[in-house]
């Protein structure tokens, strides 16, 4: 699984808003059915195999988020993971 990350900072008027974004090429396993997106431990999304591979993540600017992205089967088994910090750690 290989998969990117970056912060946006997405400014409109005199609001700003800082993005998490995360993208990541598809398994081509057919036995792949969703991907399960945690950050910092907790589970915040479950992105089906059959979506766009990306999730955006608002974010408190300039704070580290761990997010870790696994890869499951139909009977809930996970692929190793990838782990990404965002915005990386210096």
């Amino acid at each position: 699984l290989h998969v990117e990350g970056k912060q946006i900072d997405d400014r409109f008027a005199t609001q700003e808003v800082f993005i998490n974004q995360l993208t990541w090429v598809k398994s081509p396993d057919p036995a792949v059915v969703a991907y399960l997106i945690f950050r910092d431990g907790k589970l915040v999304a479950k992105i089906p195999q059959s979506s766009t591979p990306k999730f955006d993540d608002q974010s408190r600017p300039y704070q580290v988020a761990i997010y870790k992205i696994f890869a499951i089967d139909n009977d809930g088994n996970r692929s190793k993971g990838v782990t990404l910090s965002i915005p990386k750690e210096k």
